[in-house]
C-alpha cells in the first residue's frame, strides 16, 4: 500500500500583542507554521487552524501566560508541494548533498552593521 500524500504549506504571519504589565504596551512578533491539506486548498477552516498554530506558537515562544493577542496578520502562504509525510519530514543524510553555493553569491544583499535603531 502507498503512503498517502498531502499538500504542505508553510504560513508567515505577524501576531500583534498588547502586555498588560506594561500599560497594555503593543507589540508584534513574525512567526511560521505549517499546514497540511489533502486537496491543496486552503479554506477559511485551514487559516483559523494557522492562526490558532501562530498564536500558540507565540505564547510558547513569550512564556508570558498575561498576554493578549490582537490580531494576527497572515502574511504568506507558501505551497511546499504534495507529498507523504515522512518524505517532508526526512532530514535524510545531510553531509551527502554539498550545495553549490556559487549560483545564490551575486543575489546576497549586504546589510549596514548599523540601522538607524540603533544607538
Amino acid at each position: 500500500m502507498q503512503a498517502q500524500k498531502y499538500h504542505f504549506h508553510l504560513v508567515a504571519a505577524e501576531v500583534m500583542f498588547s502586555d498588560p504589565e506594561n500599560n497594555n504596551a503593543i507589540g508584534s512578533i513574525k512567526l511560521n507554521t505549517m499546514l497540511k491539506t489533502q486537496d491543496g486548498l486552503v479554506r477559511a477552516k485551514e487559516i483559523g487552524k494557522a492562526q490558532q498554530a501562530i498564536q500558540l506558537a507565540l505564547f510558547q515562544k513569550l512564556q508570558d501566560p498575561n498576554i493578549n493577542v490582537v490580531d494576527v496578520f497572515i502574511m504568506s502562504v507558501s505551497d511546499l508541494g504534495r507529498m507523504t509525510e515522512k518524505y517532508f519530514t526526512d532530514m535524510g543524510n545531510l553531509t551527502e548533498t554539498p550545495i553549490d553555493v556559487t549560483a545564490f553569491q551575486s543575489s546576497v544583499i549586504a546589510f549596514p552593521q548599523k540601522t538607524i535603531f540603533d544607538k
